[in-house]
């Protein structure tokens, strides 16, 4: 086994020897990150195989470094390595162990699994979008209409009635502006989200000439448990303060590192403190399915997140 080289006392490193204690680092930094991840892998596997859904793997991985739950497989290792629990993992490895979790557990595992289940609509509310006439919200009604059976409209003469509609379950969902070419995210619109407490079903984009386009919102009470494959893919909106021990930085990398792409992160200053920062991130994948090893991180490290939804985005 080769080792690290040193020159004589005194004397400048030559590249040679440089070039061969780097090659050295890496070969050693990457046999230890494998042994590592065939420790994920074996803990991923005895996860998976002793529960019956999200919520027992949830529970058990709560419980991961308080004793181990699980009798390890085939490396002996695993025992010492796991007394740590989750907290005691690298980003790199809580995300590669979020992401052979939602591997293996794939058939049993959806993105609803982490959301509230969708509350039942009144028959009489069925179908119904509440939204302000006009030009454009009609054509953003004939887009959204398609993917909700019997749809009809609703029309409302201020913002917060159609909002007070959907949350009162008199409608079953609302439609609103959320993003402008020239404007950028519409703030006052996503004030109106958080305080009725609704969650994006679906978005589309809309021409209005001149290569300026506007994004509409379709909003119910709850995520959707069902998503459409879209060519275009599938966005992710949530909000987050950090706490404690977290930080924007890894989330964002541990974004990257499940295979999801940024779209946009925003920060809003909290109304009660000026020092303070809710921040808002839009990720997309190619499908909502993609984001389960995500949202297992999320419940995991940052369970302070605010889903605002999981979507297909629709083009005009």
């Amino acid at each position: 086994m080769s080792s690290l080289r040193y020159p004589p006392a005194g004397e400048f490193i030559p590249a040679d020897i440089t070039s061969h204690n780097l090659n050295q680092l890496d070969d050693t930094f990457s046999g230890d990150l494998d042994a590592r991840r065939g420790h994920l892998r074996e803990l991923a596997l005895s996860i998976s195989e002793s529960c019956e859904g999200t919520d027992d793997l949830l529970e058990v991985l709560a419980g991961f470094g308080t004793g181990i739950p699980f009798t390890p497989r085939t490396i002996p290792e695993n025992a010492d390595f796991l007394r740590a629990g989750f907290n005691g993992l690298t980003l790199l490895e809580q995300t590669e162990l979020c992401k052979m979790l939602a591997q293996f557990s794939r058939p049993t595992m959806k993105s609803a699994d982490f959301f509230p289940p969708d509350e039942p609509i009144p028959l009489i509310a069925r179908g119904t979008i509440a939204y302000l006439q006009n030009t454009y919200t009609d054509r953003a009604f004939q887009i959204f209409s398609a993917g909700i059976p019997r749809s009809r409209a609703q029309y409302h003469d201020s913002y917060p009635s159609i909002c007070e509609a959907v949350s009162s379950g008199s409608c079953e969902a609302c439609i609103l502006p959320v993003e402008h070419a020239h404007d950028g995210k519409l703030n006052g619109f996503y004030r109106l989200i958080d305080r009725y407490d609704l969650k994006i079903a679906c978005t589309c984009s809309l021409s209005q000439g001149d290569n300026v386009e506007s994004r509409f919102a379709l909003l119910k009470k709850n995520i959707s448990s069902t998503l459409p494959r879209q060519r275009n893919g599938c966005c992710f909106e949530l909000s987050i303060t950090p706490g404690s021990g977290t930080s924007i930085a890894a989330l964002l990398n541990a974004a990257e590192l499940c295979s999801l792409h940024l779209r946009r992160v925003d920060t809003l200053p909290m109304e009660y403190a000026d020092d303070e920062f809710v921040f808002h991130i839009v990720l997309t994948a190619d499908d909502h399915m993609d984001f389960l090893p995500f949202l297992l991180f999320l419940t995991l490290k940052m369970p302070q997140y605010n889903p605002i939804g999981i979507f297909p985005h629709i083009s005009e």
